[in-house]
């Protein structure tokens, strides 16, 4: 933690390839650079791109747009970083589905 109170996190700069990157505390804690919570997103795709909207409670708050190699190299940063996460916890993370298939099949009785 931070000083102020928040993480200070270990990030991977994919564009300059620094690890973890030199400032992110100060772009974290910069309070003139907008900060987004999600909950949910849509992702969908073009000729020419992916998208994500972004949701909170469901309601879409946000549209990226991102090339296909963008797209590619979040996904290999994100689960790379999501498979260290639950080696050095040993605790595997449930995504949305899985928690979903999981409340919904209790609902219904199923085991």
């Amino acid at each position: 933690m931070s000083t102020n109170g928040t993480q200070d996190a270990n990030i991977t700069d994919v564009a300059s390839q620094k690890a973890p990157a030199d400032n992110i505390n100060d772009i974290l804690n910069d309070p003139n650079i907008q900060k987004i919570y999600a909950n949910g997103f849509t992702i969908f795709i073009g000729n020419a791109d992916v998208g994500i909207i972004l949701k909170t409670n469901n309601q879409a708050q946000y549209v990226l747009n991102i090339s296909y190699t963008l797209a590619k190299t979040l996904y290999s940063k994100l689960h790379e970083m999501i498979h260290d996460l639950e080696t050095s916890t040993d605790n595997q993370i449930m995504t949305t589905d899985r928690i979903n298939d999981k409340l919904f099949a209790k609902q219904k009785g199923d085991k």
